[in-house]
C-alpha cells in the first residue's frame, strides 16, 4: 500500500489513505493541519474540480471565437 501512504502533493500538502478517508495534511514549520475527507466529500471535491474545468473550457472556447 506504499502508493497510498504519505504522498507530497505540493504547496506543503501531503496526502494518504487510511482505509476509509483521504487524509490531507498541511505541514508548516510550527504545526500540521489535518483534513480527513470521507468518500462522499472527496466525490464532491472531484465534482467541484470538474465544474471548474468545464467552466474554464467554456470560457476558453468563447475567447477563441472572439479572436
Amino acid at each position: 500500500m506504499d502508493d497510498l501512504e504519505d504522498r507530497y502533493l505540493g504547496d506543503g500538502v501531503f496526502a494518504h489513505f487510511d482505509g476509509y478517508h483521504i487524509v490531507l495534511d498541511l505541514r508548516r514549520q510550527d504545526n500540521t493541519t489535518r483534513i480527513a475527507l470521507e468518500p462522499a466529500v472527496f466525490r464532491a471535491l472531484v465534482d467541484f474540480e470538474e465544474s471548474i474545468r468545464k467552466a474554464y473550457v467554456a470560457g476558453a472556447i468563447e475567447r477563441q471565437g472572439k479572436r
